[in-house]
This record gives C-alpha cells, structure tokens and sequence, in this order.
C-alpha cells in the first residue's frame, strides 16, 4: 500500500515538473490561444520571445467588384404634340364667295334657316353680325360643308362669318364638289338696285377662306355696304 502511495507522489511530482519546464521556457506566451498557423511561425530565439517580424501576414484578397455596363436608353423620336386650340388648327380652303341681301332672301327680309332660339350652336336669331370673331356676319351655304354654328374668316374682306343660312344654291354646287358661301349684306327694304351692284363687287369666284380661325385676326368693321345710303 505505502509502494502505491509513493508512486503516486513521484507520478504527480514529475507532472508538475514538467508543467513548470514549460512555462519557465514560454512564460509570455499562451500557444493554446493562438491559431495552428501562427503557431508554426513561432521563432526558436532562446529567450522563450515570439519574433513577432518572422510571423508570415496572410495576404488578403480582395474581389474586385463586377461593375455592370451602363446601357443609356435610346431616345424616341420627338413627336409633334397633337394641335389642342382653334390656331393651330386653322386651315385655308378655296371657296366660291357670293353676297345676299333683303331682297334677294328667301323669302325677302332678314329670317335665317337656322336661328339661335332653334340650334344651339348659332349666334343669332335673324340674319345679322359686325364680323368681329363675337359677332360674326351671318352667312349661307350647304350644311353638309359647314355645320351651323361654323366660324369662318375671309381675309380680303377681314370679317369673321358664322354659318347660319341655308343655301340652295350652294347645296347644289356642293352636290357637284364645289365649296360655295353666300355671305350676308347688311339693307333694309332701300336701295335694291345698289345692293345687287355691291354684291356684285364684293363676289370672288375663287378665294381662300380659313376654317378654324384665330380670335385674333384684323378685323375691318365698316360695313361693306351702306344700306341708309347705298
């Protein structure tokens, strides 16, 4: 019993002698905290130090990043934006331009085929107007060329006109593809004979009129025939 006891004693001196060799040789240095790689790179100097400039740095790769293309956006064609006011509608038309009065009216006087108390779309209830783009000469022609309430302006008279008339002869005219006006003179009951003459003057077989006007085109405001005078 005692033998084993005494083995046991030598067994466990020698163990710690050992243990003590190994921190007298290394006391600054922990190799159970570093890693397998740094442990292999330990320099054998005899003071027990780690030669801290033999231990080899990892090099360190970095990815480069893939940038990826930068693909600028082909433009589209420019498109003209679609007309949205009377001007940039307006359009120019060839016309054959003729003048009624009083008495050659059908039936004689001032009445209209279109009144305003009966279509919406007119300005007045009897033939009438100064030209101005508010008020508009009354003037006839084929509805199927030009739907009442239709503003017209004729340059080489600068009035502004309003289909509010019907037309017969127009209408047979447009059954045969020309574009006919008949535009009204202001007269009364006077001054027949010198009312045919100013229409006369005033007639233009072929002349260009623009459909869609501007409101803000010359206007002359005298009448083209003076029907207190003549």
């Amino acid at each position: 019993m005692r033998l084993l006891v005494i083995i046991i004693i030598i067994f466990l001196v020698f163990a710690l002698a050992i243990t003590a060799k190994s921190f007298l040789i290394n006391p600054y240095y922990d190799t159970e905290l570093i890693s397998p790689l740094a442990k292999n790179q330990v320099s054998s100097n005899t003071n027990g130090y780690v030669n801290n400039n033999s231990m080899a740095t990892p090099s360190i790769i970095t990815p480069t990043p893939t940038i990826p293309p930068i693909i600028t956006p082909t433009p589209s064609p420019s498109q003209s934006p679609e007309p949205t006011t009377k001007e940039e509608k307006a359009e120019f038309v060839e016309v054959y331009v003729t003048y009624y009065g009083w008495h050659d009216n059908d039936p004689p006087g001032n009445k209209i085929a279109y009144p305003k108390k009966y279509y919406n779309e007119a300005i007045h209830d009897t033939t009438g107007g100064t030209g101005t783009y508010t008020d508009p000469i009354t003037f006839a022609s084929d509805k199927d060329l030009f739907e009442v309430g239709t503003i017209l302006y004729v340059p080489y008279i600068k009035k502004y006109i309003v289909m509010e008339d019907q037309c017969s002869t127009c209408e047979e005219n447009w059954d045969n593809g020309k574009k006919h006006i008949d535009i009204w003179m202001s007269s009364n009951d006077d001054n027949e004979d010198k009312l045919y003459d100013c229409q006369e003057y005033w007639t233009r077989s072929k002349t260009k009129i623009e459909i869609n006007p501007p409101k803000n085109r010359e206007v002359n405001l005298a009448p083209l025939f003076d029907k207190e005078n003549g």
